[in-house]
């Protein structure tokens, strides 16, 4: 199994792109994401603290970050040729 990780501004993008594919029930539904893109999406949500003084004051911004995890190498070759 392998991964690709995207920031939201990726993926958002991209998600346009595949409901106008193949229609929105693919970006909804996990099976059918898996069934015709060959990979499930998950979303990594971390706190990342403000570095700007060297010390922790409280601050930072959350990160978003979506993982594409994959099933089939195939599928994954025109992924990335299509999407990427």
């Amino acid at each position: 199994m392998s991964v690709i990780k995207l920031t939201q501004f990726e993926w958002d993008n991209i998600l346009v792109r595949i409901e106008h594919d193949y229609g929105k029930a693919v970006s909804l539904i996990r099976g059918a994401m898996r069934r015709e893109l060959g990979c499930t999406s998950r979303t990594h949500r971390f706190w990342k603290p403000r570095d700007d003084v060297g010390i922790y004051d409280g601050y930072g911004d959350y990160i978003v970050e979506i993982h594409l995890d994959f099933y089939d190498d195939a599928k994954e070759t025109m992924f990335r040729l299509k999407y990427l």
